[in-house]
């Protein structure tokens, strides 16, 4: 009897403590897992986890739970319409067809060989713009670029390749910057950049068209390699002088991998692949 009175209530005592000290550790942490996901949520490089958590958890993918604003807004800034694998550049005319799109431009024609392909394919073509200085450039290391006078006949030769298309394409003799300034911005629908391979002249192109693009439009290029990649040729020097061994892919890179828009490159391209990027609708949300 002693023994019963004595217990009953350490026993008592005991089983409150327990109670009360499971409440607080089920505050404590209710307000880590608080903290947990709004540090994932405000996180750019980890949104998506915590979308795929709340998902599994039985929150909605929508405007609701997890989901963050800006990440919504990055979302509503993909095109409708995009971008499908493709074999190598030959098809890049098929796809701009798929597209319907009327209007683009080509930097680093040489003898037409790659629009012949291109405007074949793409019948519904209404303008196309052939930039390209087809003369000989300083400090550039580049089996095409020979002496003006085989620079004259390679103009020559475009033009014959090139004149089914006569009615819809125009020639723009002069330095792909000069050419950027005969256009509005996002007028075009797509481009195709191809002239110096130096990370410089790459750079430069692209900072000077990606404006004339217009959103949902394509924007594509030749030879996507690195000066060390590349034999017989110096793609490291620049036009300046200076040196970057970075060449096309360190450009190409660089430029868009800082605007959050993912580089493609055909999967059968051969040895000097080229490289594809859809611009997003509402690029401003994106950097």
């Amino acid at each position: 009897m002693v023994m019963s009175m004595t217990t009953t209530p350490v026993k008592g005592n005991l089983r409150r403590s327990v109670a009360v000290g499971y409440q607080a550790f089920q505050k404590v942490a209710s307000v880590l897992l608080i903290v947990f996901f709004i540090v994932l949520i405000r996180h750019p490089h980890v949104e998506k986890i915590a979308v795929d958590i709340g998902m599994q958890a039985g929150i909605p993918d929508g405007k609701q739970g997890l989901r963050s604003t800006a990440a919504s807004q990055n979302r509503s800034c993909l095109p409708t319409k995009g971008l499908r694998p493709l074999r190598n550049r030959d098809e890049i005319g098929s796809l701009l067809e798929e597209f319907q799109f009327r209007v683009g431009a080509e930097i680093g024609v040489q003898r037409g060989l790659n629009t012949k392909e291109l405007l074949t394919r793409w019948k519904s073509c209404e303008t196309f713009h052939l930039i390209d200085l087809w003369a000989q450039q300083k400090n550039y290391e580049d089996a095409a670029n020979v002496d003006d006078m085989k620079q004259e006949s390679i103009f020559e030769t475009a033009q014959r390749n090139l004149k089914p298309w006569e009615s819809k394409t125009t020639f723009h003799r002069m330095l792909s910057t000069e050419a950027a300034m005969e256009f509005e911005p996002e007028s075009l629908d797509y481009i195709y950049v191809d002239a110096r391979h130096d990370y410089c002249g790459v750079m430069e192109d692209l900072e000077y068209y990606w404006p004339l693009l217009k959103p949902g439009g394509i924007m594509a290029g030749h030879d996507f390699k690195s000066a060390t990649e590349v034999k017989g040729q110096d793609w490291g020097l620049c036009m300046d002088g200076t040196r970057n061994e970075g060449a096309v892919k360190g450009a190409v890179l660089d430029f868009f991998l800082s605007k959050g828009v993912t580089v493609s490159v055909p999967y059968e391209d051969g040895q000097w692949p080229s490289w594809i990027v859809q611009k997003p609708l509402c690029e401003a949300a994106q950097s």
